[in-house]
């Protein structure tokens, strides 16, 4: 299997529990998973749904906290992020919006995952599913 790289411009979305209104549940992330998995879709390119069992590989580009000075923002490039939104969360966003006969049909199929939140100036998600061996 061939591995396709996937990339979502933007700062990384964590997934947010739903919410309760009035005596009905609702997403507050609809439209921003609705997006995402639109950007994915044209991404994939009418290719197979992938099937299991996956491994993904994820990596989170977070921008910049606001307390560092532009001069020494360079120095962040590629180390660590260590703060909010969890890496948990920010995986199972990606999980969703992969789901629904989008690259596959059900997030379940993941076996492994590999994962990482790292500083950069051009906030973005990019992932990619190989065949977990």
């Amino acid at each position: 299997m061939k591995s396709k790289v996937y990339t979502i411009n933007g700062n990384p979305i964590p997934l947010a529990r739903a919410r309760l209104f009035k005596q009905k549940v609702y997403d507050p992330q609809r439209n921003k998973k609705l997006v995402a998995s639109i950007d994915v879709v044209s991404q994939h390119d009418d290719e197979p749904l992938l099937t299991g069992p996956l491994h993904l590989d994820v990596t989170f580009y977070m921008k910049y906290p606001s307390s560092i000075a532009k001069s020494r923002q360079l120095t962040y490039q590629g180390k660590p992020h260590q703060t909010i939104p969890d890496l948990s969360n920010l995986i199972k966003f990606i999980e969703d919006i992969c789901s629904n006969d989008v690259v596959y049909h059900d997030d379940c199929i993941i076996s492994s995952i590999t994962s990482k939140k790292v500083y950069d100036a051009n906030p973005r998600t990019e992932f990619y599913f190989t065949e977990a061996i």
